[in-house]
């Protein structure tokens, strides 16, 4: 009985540190591997917008304002997740 009692807690141990490792990175990187495509292509969107419009931007912040609410999620996200970037 003891026997075995040893090399089954160094296994549940060695199983259990699996399961955290894979679950860890596992939630991490499965949502990332979806956003950054999105996240790309909406700030692409603003800076196209944003180079055009250069006399538009002073003479009617509004713009500016009313895209910048719905993005700074997106925005803390690409800061918050730089690896993303460099990668793509």
């Amino acid at each position: 009985m003891e026997q075995p009692a040893q090399p089954e807690p160094l296994e549940r141990l060695a199983r259990l540190g699996q399961m955290e490792q894979l679950a860890q990175p596992e939630p991490l990187e499965q949502p990332a591997q979806p956003e950054p495509p999105e996240q790309l292509a909406r700030p692409g969107q603003m800076e196209q917008l944003a180079q055009p419009e250069p006399p538009e931007q002073p003479a009617q912040p509004g713009r500016m304002e009313q895209p910048a609410q719905p993005e700074p999620l997106e925005r803390l996200v690409q800061l918050a997740q730089p690896d993303q970037l460099l990668l793509h």
